[in-house]
């Protein structure tokens, strides 16, 4: 889940809710993982209401490691 929804704590700093910061933590999760990346040079990305906004906020940072986004009931 993305930092504030469903059952992760909610943090006082704002920072941390950036639309861009947020987009920049998946991606480091995935590429932290030395078997995802290893195996993944480009990734699918599925997203529903906000995370369509962090979807298309991957695609603007790091186009070149999106293969493709499909966004249901997206926000923002």
């Amino acid at each position: 889940d993305l930092p504030g929804q469903g059952g992760n704590r909610k943090e006082r700093s704002l920072e941390r809710y950036r639309i861009s910061n947020i987009a920049e933590r998946i991606f480091q999760g995935l590429e932290s993982d030395i078997e995802i990346s290893k195996k993944c040079e480009k990734f699918r990305v599925i997203a529903n209401s906000f995370g369509g906004w962090v979807a298309l906020t991957l695609a603007l940072q790091k186009p070149e490691r999106l293969e493709s986004i499909v966004i249901l009931g997206g926000v923002g």
